[in-house]
């Protein structure tokens, strides 16, 4: 074959190439005009030659469609790390995705919403993770030490436990 791929008719002969001209709608034969009819039986005669000729094989992921990823799909493309943008406010940054949060609103000139409260802090925690608000003592102790590493732990313990 070449390289080249080869299609093989199922039935080289003049009547089945005929059949190629016409198709079937619910039992009944509708016949193309001649030049319909001619062209058919030259793509007949040419598949049952063996289809020669010198074609590129067709990529068939070369371009995204409705229905199919192709190569330019943005989760094929390679990764790259992008530039951390720089904001007026570098208190706020606790990860990179915050600065491109923060940077975002200043461009439309909006601004974090200020900080909760430790007692609010918790309660969203708890209801966020198990739906039902936290103990009181559980509150009390994180109003003494609202650390960055306290509600880390706290989120920790919760998604390692069994009972959540």
């Amino acid at each position: 074959m070449d390289g080249n791929r080869e299609i093989r008719s199922r039935a080289p002969d003049r009547k089945y190439h005929e059949g190629i001209g016409r198709h079937s709608l619910r039992n009944e034969l509708a016949v193309p005009d001649k030049a319909g009819f001619e062209i058919a039986v030259s793509l007949g005669d040419w598949i049952s030659k063996g289809s020669p000729g010198d074609f590129e094989p067709i990529d068939v992921f070369q371009f995204t469609t409705d229905h199919r990823a192709g190569y330019d799909w943005w989760s094929l493309q390679p990764t790259w790390r992008p530039v951390v943008p720089s904001v007026t406010n570098p208190n706020r940054v606790k990860t990179p995705i915050d600065a491109f949060v923060i940077d975002k609103l200043e461009c439309q000139s909006l601004r974090l919403s200020p900080v909760a409260e430790p007692r609010h802090q918790i309660r969203r925690l708890y209801f966020d993770l198990i739906g039902l608000p936290p103990p009181a003592e559980v509150v009390r102790a994180f109003e003494r030490n609202p650390a960055d590493d306290e509600y880390s732990e706290i989120v920790d313990g919760h998604l390692s436990s069994p009972a959540n």
